[in-house]
């Protein structure tokens, strides 16, 4: 099926700032036709994947589905499920999950994050060392060129004001409609610029402008009306109540929206 001739989901598998003790920190499943995409993957995966695939009725919402990943940055609260993920990948997966990221990005994702709690299974009575490749099949993104990943979509990275190695991100779908998403970034106007042709954008929030790579609700405020209706906000913490967005709205944990 390809999927840029069918609806397309959007489901916030968590909204919250690495702070948060009400959600999970934030990451997205994409529903394409047949594909599923996710979007970063925080810790506490599986019991995530599991409340989200109770209130959804949607059996297909499992670790044994979870079959390709794009991934902005290395940070914690958006890496840090890819262990356990890389766990129940090795245990009699006919087929190892993807990875969609920049050359950097996996090799910091491997020598930094995952070689500790990975590297060394027990087959019988011995250890042995395994590696990156063992567990998921990388696939290298490169900034500013087009990834055609099959079914009609395309995706597009660009670096922004976080980590080194941190990339928002642009989806096109069969259709010609896309998604623009900013990961965690510092204000960056040009984005809005890249993503003109986006009826839907996620971009992160942060409610004080003490922080440079991240983006302020002020700083956000300034975009103009046109441009806020088409933002939802992510990456929140937990007063996110209190606070006045203009025309932007709030993602919601475990809501499903219908992108086109």
């Amino acid at each position: 099926m390809n999927a840029g001739t069918s609806l397309v989901k959007l489901i916030p598998l968590g909204v919250g700032h690495s702070s948060t003790t009400c959600f999970y920190y934030t990451n997205y499943l994409i529903i394409a036709g047949e594909r599923r995409l996710y979007i970063d993957c925080p810790p506490y995966l599986l019991k995530m994947l599991r409340q989200h695939r109770e209130a959804l009725r949607d059996p297909d919402i499992c670790v044994e589905k979870y079959s390709e990943l794009i991934l902005t940055h290395t940070h914690m609260d958006h890496c840090a499920g890819v262990e356990e993920l890389g766990y129940m990948s090795i245990r009699g997966r006919p087929d190892k999950p993807k990875i969609y990221a920049p050359c950097g990005i996996h090799r910091s994702l491997w020598g930094e994050s995952l070689v500790a709690g990975l590297r060394w299974r027990m087959e019988g009575e011995r250890f042995v060392a395994k590696t990156y490749e063992d567990y998921f099949t990388p696939v290298y993104l490169d900034y500013e060129m087009p990834f055609d990943l099959g079914d009609g979509i395309k995706i597009e990275i660009r670096r922004v004001r976080h980590m080194p190695e941190t990339f928002g991100l642009k989806l096109t779908f069969g259709s010609g409609i896309s998604l623009g998403y900013s990961s965690d970034t510092g204000f960056m106007p040009e984005l809005f610029t890249w993503w003109e042709d986006c009826s839907f954008i996620i971009h992160e929030v942060h409610f004080k402008p003490d922080i440079q790579w991240h983006t302020s609700l002020d700083e956000l405020l300034s975009l103009p009306e046109s441009v806020q209706k088409r933002i939802w906000l992510c990456h929140y913490t937990d007063d996110y109540m209190d606070y006045d967005t203009g025309y932007m709205r709030y993602l919601e944990q475990g809501a499903e929206y219908t992108l086109f």
